[in-house]
């Protein structure tokens, strides 16, 4: 089903669409926990995201996509410290 977005509530200068968590390492072929792409793709999400990715695209709205960036335990603790943290 296609809807047109609704330039009440859409502004394409002021709105976007971010997405988060859907990187190959959570949800695709390098997951930790394959169930969860498994599932998500077996309900339709993955779909529905991509259909709505694609017209905010078309309608010249924003889309950003948020990745997970890990750190190792030592580095975290390095830079608590020389943030003022305690030790």
């Amino acid at each position: 089903m296609s809807r047109r977005l609704d330039p009440a509530v859409v502004r394409p200068g002021g709105t976007a669409v971010l997405t988060m968590e859907l990187q190959r390492g959570i949800v695709g072929t390098e997951s930790l926990v394959p169930e969860l792409g498994e599932q998500l793709r077996a309900s339709g999400g993955v779909d529905n995201v991509r259909r709505l990715l694609a017209a905010a695209r078309a309608g010249g709205v924003a889309v950003v996509h948020a990745t997970v960036a890990l750190q190792t335990l030592s580095r975290l603790n390095r830079t608590h410290r020389t943030a003022g943290g305690e030790q």
